[in-house]
């Protein structure tokens, strides 16, 4: 007979005794020969233990100590079997509680969204109670849940921006509707920028240090007023500071006349994609002197009222002094939070692009006959366009007609035409745009840095009023839709929208370099490379061309661990941007002619594609057949069973974000997944609800281990959709 006799729990090492009996009640000695198993679980994982047999005592040989780790709270299940069978009361159950709070594991969550770790700026209205969420958590990172006693424990220090005196908040504290975490509820009842810390027990919180902006009434109106109007031309004057350091040691403040200290006056402009900062030629002509992402990894930094530098780590940052500086950036953190909680969607944001398009550009009646030369498909369609027709002609709907053809055109004959030009203009043939892996097909299409620039930069600029067209005519409904069939680089679409490449792109723009050169320069150290700050251009033979500088004497510059990423930087700048700087500019004042720059700031490049290109036909059971799994293990089947049913559920928008988020590009080859090189990878990623990622240039989706098929779902649509910079949160 065996029986369960005893069973204690020491701190976090619990040690389950067990004697053993014979039916006669005599004690049986047991030994590691004994067909006996021990099986402990937890949320379906199987708990790792250790065995202790008997003793030299006579009276102990009977029992057996199992040792096991408890690192995570709630319900285990211990199963014991003798011979194959249970003993008696098996499986036993035993609850684990959490242990006292860890602030270092605690995090502070926000109040409404979340305070993402990446960009921790919590908006309050001045004397108004904001609440702040605290999940409490204990050294194995348990939520513990609030208790009475850890009330009194919390309090938040608040240090006025550029001043050292500290301010004493209103704080009132209850546990949230679920018992599971603490609310924290502020009230400030000064206005202005502030630097705040939460605390428990006098120890900083993990991820509880934040700045706080605490707006008036207009201040707040303004921001809600942004974001009604989706920042449709929200803009603020300001003025660019030439030093940052300088400008907080000056004392003064804004005022009619402008301080030594800064430069000149520019427009901050807030869209729900870039912030931007631009002047104006004569005044009348708008010129981009910066842009950068609204994502987590742009950092705004805010200094003395009105001032704050922004920078996102590609590029220096730049410090600018702004009146309306507090609206400015409650705006950006109010879009930021909206990307991060995925109440946007490219459905929404296509449809008000489309409807703001038409509003600015109106629409034109009447129809222009085209005659257009098949066999000359590019000369005669810009001497039909181009070189014939007056800006408001573009608005009206082209008919064609080829020459030496008695066809009617219903319709077909303008999708005709448009394909075939969109051929002669964006693929290699044309001289226009070029691939980086000349001999790979499926290569992304950049502009060609290579080109006779006297005669083609009037073809890029046509080129950009032919998208911009394509853009108008889908705007008009779906019976005049039109899609450019290209596969463009990300770090030119990137550019029309007036942002700062950086070396990452080359991972899907470039995949062979970044694979040979790219990779290995992040990863190790580069000096055994020899390499210097100067490219080397070479012809197909392999023969020496030119070698440029990336820096004034760069070619006597070495490559160190120190200085790489600044190398990396200027190679993309040179590789990606400036060697082709015209015909990108050229490109873009073609597509600015009928789509304003400002309306193109709602996407980003990948969404711009999607835009442009459409998604095209995009089969789920295609997908299936042509895959490799990276990973075979039972825990990762279970992920790729709930992957492949919410994948099935997918629009096709979120299937080509999907192909995009993986591959680059949204545009498949004509054979589908089939004559993707390398193939589709999915592998298993060693995390833990965190976003999955993805390798471009192995073409790889790399899945986190997540709690349920909900988590999955809610975590890989973020990625898909905001995931490309900045958004790899744990």
């Amino acid at each position: 007979m065996y029986s369960w006799r005893k069973m204690s729990f020491w701190n976090m090492k619990p040690i389950c005794t067990n004697s053993f009996y014979r039916m006669n009640l005599f004690p049986y000695p047991v030994s590691p020969d004994d067909p006996i198993l021990i099986e402990i679980m937890h949320n379906d994982t199987l708990v790792a233990s250790s065995r202790e047999y008997g003793g030299e005592n006579w009276g102990r040989k009977n029992t057996m100590k199992v040792s096991f780790t408890v690192r995570e709270a709630g319900t285990y299940r211990i199963s014991i079997l003798a011979r194959g069978m249970p003993i008696r009361g098996s499986p036993f159950k035993k609850d684990f509680l959490p242990g006292t709070i860890d602030p270092s594991k605690s995090v502070v969550l926000g109040g409404g969204s979340h305070l993402w770790n990446h960009w921790t700026l919590l908006e309050v209205q001045k004397s108004i109670y904001t609440p702040l969420t605290v999940e409490a958590r204990d050294k194995f990172g348990n939520i513990c849940p609030p208790s009475r006693e850890d009330v009194n424990s919390y309090a938040v220090e608040v240090t006025e921006i550029g001043s050292s005196v500290n301010i004493d908040p209103k704080l009132v504290i209850s546990p949230d509707g679920d018992g599971k975490n603490n609310i924290l509820h502020i009230k400030l009842d000064w206005g202005g920028c502030f630097n705040a810390v939460v605390k428990y027990n006098g120890v900083p919180v993990s991820q509880g240090q934040f700045t706080v902006i605490s707006l008036n009434s207009e201040e707040a109106k303004q921001v809600d007023e942004n974001m009604k109007k989706q920042c449709l031309n929200v803009w603020y004057e300001a003025y660019l500071v030439r030093n940052a350091e300088s400008s907080q040691t000056n004392g003064s403040s804004l005022s009619s006349s402008t301080p030594p200290w800064m430069i000149s006056r520019v427009y901050c402009y807030i869209s729900r994609k870039h912030l931007s900062i631009e002047d104006f030629y004569i005044k009348i002509i708008p010129h981009r002197l910066y842009g950068f992402r609204v994502q987590p990894s742009t950092k705004i930094i805010l200094h003395r009222p009105g001032l704050f530098t922004v920078g996102d780590g590609y590029q220096s940052p730049v410090a600018i002094i702004c009146k309306e500086r507090n609206v400015l950036i409650a705006t950006f953190s109010r879009l930021l939070l909206s990307k991060v909680s995925g109440s946007e969607s490219f459905d929404d944001k296509k449809y008000f692009f489309y409807r703001e398009l038409v509003v600015h550009l109106g629409r034109k009646e009447g129809e222009v006959t085209l005659k257009i030369d098949r066999q000359k498909i590019l000369e005669s369609s810009y001497q039909a366009t181009v070189m014939t027709l007056c800006s408001s002609d573009w608005l009206r709907l082209f008919k064609i007609k080829f020459k030496d053809e008695l066809g009617v055109d219903w319709g077909g004959l303008r999708r005709q035409w448009f394909e075939l030009l969109c051929k002669a203009l964006f693929s290699q043939e044309s001289g226009l745009f070029t691939r980086f892996n000349e001999d790979y097909p499926q290569a992304l299409v950049h502009p060609n840095p290579k080109g006779p620039l006297s005669k083609m930069l009037q073809f890029y600029e046509f080129a950009g009023r032919v998208v911009g067209k394509c853009l108008y005519e889908s705007a008009l409904g779906s019976s005049r839709r039109l899609n450019v069939k290209a596969r463009f680089s990300r770090s030119f679409l990137a550019q029309l929208l007036g942002l700062r490449v950086s070396y990452k792109y080359f991972e899907s723009d470039d995949k062979d370099l970044y694979r040979r050169k790219i990779k290995c320069i992040v990863e190790t150290d580069p000096e055994d490379l020899a390499l210097v700050f100067a490219e080397e251009e070479y012809d197909r033979q392999g023969r020496l061309e030119k070698s440029v500088d990336l820096k004034p004497g760069g070619r006597h510059i070495p490559v160190t661990e120190s200085n790489k990423m600044e190398y990396l930087d200027l190679l993309a700048q040179y590789r990606l941007s400036s060697s082709c700087k015209q015909q990108i500019d050229a490109f873009a004042k073609g597509l600015n002619e009928l789509v304003p720059e400002n309306l193109l700031s709602v996407f980003d490049e990948y969404e711009l594609e999607l835009l442009m290109c459409g998604t095209g036909d995009i089969s789920v059971s295609d997908l299936r057949q042509h895959h490799n799994v990276i990973d075979s293990g039972s825990s990762f089947k279970k992920s790729l069973d709930w992957f492949w049913t919410i994948v099935k559920s997918f629009t096709q928008d979120e299937l080509a974000r999907l192909v995009q988020f993986i591959t680059g590009s949204s545009q498949l080859p004509p054979g589908g997944f089939a004559e993707l090189s390398p193939q589709i990878q999915i592998s298993s990623a060693p995390t833990t609800d965190s976003l999955p990622s993805a390798h471009t240039c192995f073409n790889q989706l790399c899945l986190p281990s997540y709690s349920s098929s909900t988590e999955m779902q809610k975590k890989l649509v973020l990625a898909i959709n905001e995931g490309s910079e900045g958004f790899s949160m744990v």
